[in-house]
């Protein structure tokens, strides 16, 4: 097993080790710990936050804290939102893919599900796997139409009392 040296690249999966947080005065958890000092460990992935913050503060909900990130890495997040550039390969990947299963999708009337649109994106020369497929398909809310349970339709029988006698 390769052993993580502390001067690499963590991507965002160790431990990054114990420090001093602190919580904002006033709130709910500091007034339960009884103090706003912590001593904190946890494996953490940046990109989380960014995300999801603007969201979550117009939601009403109050960030404590936030881990100690750099600016530049807040503000490369939010660039890569409006910028194609500074995309992931896979990231672009994702968008050119996503085309092309919209097009099939809707050339095939919107009736075909995950397994018939990867079929069509692999006879069209996409080396695409059927489960990048079907999250990029939920991702953009896409459904084919599901077929009726046949086995669910049964006749239903007047009770008893209510039958003719004859």
């Amino acid at each position: 097993m390769r052993k993580r040296f502390s001067t690499g690249d963590l991507c965002g999966t160790m431990r990054l080790g114990a420090y001093k947080a602190a919580f904002k005065k006033g709130t709910k958890i500091a007034e339960l710990n009884g103090s706003s000092d912590i001593s904190e460990r946890h494996r953490h992935r940046h990109e989380l936050y960014v995300d999801y913050k603007e969201h979550l503060e117009a939601c009403g909900l109050v960030f404590c804290r936030l881990l100690p990130i750099a600016p530049s890495t807040y503000y490369e997040v939010i660039a890569k939102r409006t910028d194609e550039d500074r995309l992931s390969t896979c990231a672009r990947r994702n968008i050119a893919i996503k085309v092309e299963i919209r097009r099939v999708f809707n050339e095939k009337f919107q009736v075909d599900g995950v397994r018939k649109v990867w079929r069509q994106l692999q006879r069209k020369g996409y080396d695409i796997a059927r489960c990048t497929v079907a999250r990029l398909m939920s991702a953009m809310e896409l459904q084919g139409i599901i077929r009726a349970n046949r086995s669910a339709r049964r006749s239903v029988t007047k009770p008893r009392h209510i039958r003719s006698i004859g």
